[in-house]
């Protein structure tokens, strides 16, 4: 019962412009597992199966994970006004802005 709700949770999370509600407290998993799937990364192993009496389970599995690929999270960061906004300094960004500038 609880990996129906988690599901129907991954699928709410997965359509960014819907306004639908999602249904965190619709069962304890995801009601605990709120704050990790709303996050920035949410990262998901899914095991799947070769064997042909395994496929349904396969497949829906496949799927499952295919909607998680799908969420798109926005980042909760707090800036007070008026603070200095910190730039990203890495050796890629550099070559990066070198090359196109």
């Amino acid at each position: 019962k609880s990996l129906f709700h988690l599901t129907n949770v991954i699928q709410a999370l997965a359509r960014p412009h819907s306004n639908t509600r999602v249904p965190f407290r619709n069962s304890k998993l995801t009601l605990l597992l709120s704050e990790c799937l709303q996050s920035t990364r949410t990262s998901v192993v899914a095991t799947v199966s070769p064997m042909s009496c395994h496929l349904d389970d396969s497949l829906a599995t496949m799927r499952l994970a295919q909607a998680v690929r799908q969420i798109s999270t926005r980042s909760r960061r707090i800036v007070r006004a008026g603070a200095p906004i910190p730039r990203l300094s890495t050796p890629e960004v550099d070559a990066r802005a070198a090359l196109f500038s």
